[in-house]
């Protein structure tokens, strides 16, 4: 599988959207492996839905590896978006794993519905730090499809509109937001564009920090089968570069949805806080 770089569509499409789509960027059988694994280390027969006990399970690694070799479509594109290898911590051999988050029958038996103000779990990622405009403990979140993902399956919901929501939110409040103290309702009503995220086992969507999501209704009992890999900056994200070319595009998002060419921010309170580990709807 060769390493290719986002075309600039691509990356206009995540400069407006919060995100973008990766085809086949890695293996599809390899991506089927782990369904499979995640079902057997569960007891499930995954022909057989009766069997399937959780409406949704975690299912933790069984093994760690380098993202440069199992996923070179990934790395580059995460490369990109971010600004450079040097801006990425913690590159190594541990860097992809196959855990999995099913989804095999959340809210089953009811009628499927849309995402709407009223979907449930509203949130973005990063339980364990206060949040900052510029906060570095997430540079970018990944949804990688181990299955195939099926309109009305189980899919992620996403609110593309809410980068520059949350930008708004966090720069009006230097002292950082706690992640249980965001206002998640409000933020949403502001967000009047959702969608679903859907594709083929081996796809991937790389996320701005800022995108608020949750999970999904599988009413049907289809396999959905992803995981959410996390990359962390080694520093703060810089809003005040003095040459646009050298801000990420990350950084770019965030400016563009306060619809500013830079902007002066400063924390006026320490990045720590008391983490809250529970999981998240995803």
């Amino acid at each position: 599988m060769s390493q290719t770089q986002l075309s600039s569509g691509q990356v206009a499409h995540f400069l407006e959207h919060g995100y973008v789509k990766i085809e086949s960027a890695f293996p599809r059988n390899a991506a089927l492996r782990c369904t499979q694994r995640a079902f057997d280390s569960l007891g499930y027969d995954i022909q057989d839905p009766s069997t399937w006990k959780l409406p949704t399970a975690r299912v933790a690694p069984s093994y760690f590896t380098d993202i440069r070799i199992a996923a070179p479509s990934i790395w580059s594109a995460v490369c990109q978006l971010l600004g450079g290898v040097e801006r990425i911590a913690r590159v190594d051999d541990k860097s992809w794993s196959d855990f999995v988050i099913l989804n095999l029958s959340n809210e089953f038996g009811k009628p499927w519905t849309a995402p709407g103000d009223y979907t449930s779990g509203w949130h973005k990622d990063g339980q364990q730090f206060r949040h900052f405009l510029d906060s570095p403990e997430q540079g970018l979140l990944g949804v990688t499809l181990w299955s195939d993902i099926a309109p009305r399956g189980g899919g992620t919901y996403i609110a593309p509109q809410s980068v520059g929501v949350v930008a708004r939110y966090l720069l009006d409040r230097p002292e950082g937001v706690h992640p249980n103290a965001f206002p998640w309702d409000d933020l949403m009503r502001q967000c009047p564009d959702r969608l679903e995220i859907t594709g083929q086992a081996g796809d991937a969507f790389l996320l701005h920090p800022f995108m608020l999501h949750t999970m999904s209704p599988n009413p049907d009992r289809k396999i959905r089968a992803i995981a959410n890999p996390l990359w962390v900056l080694t520093e703060p994200m810089q809003l005040n570069r003095q040459n646009y070319s050298d801000y990420s595009v990350i950084e770019r998002a965030i400016l563009r949805g306060l619809n500013k060419s830079s902007v002066d921010f400063s924390p006026t309170r320490a990045r720590i806080c008391t983490p809250d580990s529970s999981p998240l709807p995803e």
